[in-house]
């Protein structure tokens, strides 16, 4: 096993960073290395700068038919896109203001959700479970 170096000897020479290992000097000296320098340039060379575009893909608005429109046109609506106010995966918005209550405010687990809406639903399809017959339950209403 080679000799562990002293501290000191674990320094930069160019700049005296000062490494805690022999890995991490190696490491940073690499960063000194000096850039490439750019070729020189004389009075007699002409530099000339050039670049391709792609024959299809440019970057310029189209229309659903594939044709450029003019600068600063906005594009069509897509037909396939919701509405404002539509409510996507719900059938209304008291479905969305449903599960808006309970998975975002509330913060309810689906298995809660499903005991309230089993609740909701007996409530609705049996107002008043007392013998007698008389709506004396609950008015949820």
């Amino acid at each position: 096993m080679p000799p562990t170096p002293h501290p000191s000897e674990l320094m930069c020479k160019t700049c005296h960073f000062k490494a805690k290992n022999l890995s991490g000097l190696k490491w940073h000296q690499s960063s000194h290395k000096a850039p490439t320098p750019p070729p020189e340039v004389t009075d007699d060379d002409q530099i000339f700068y050039s670049y391709v575009c792609h024959k299809v893909f440019t970057g310029q608005p189209i229309d659903a038919n594939g044709n450029n429109l003019p600068p600063h046109a906005l594009p069509a609506p897509d037909e396939n896109a919701q509405s404002f106010n539509s409510w996507a995966l719900f059938q209304d918005q008291h479905s969305f203001d449903f599960a808006n209550l309970f998975f975002t405010k509330i913060q309810a687990s689906a298995p809660l959700v499903d005991e309230a809406l089993d609740l909701f639903a007996s409530m609705i399809l049996h107002p008043s479970d007392d013998e007698s017959g008389s709506e004396s339950g609950p008015n949820i209403w």
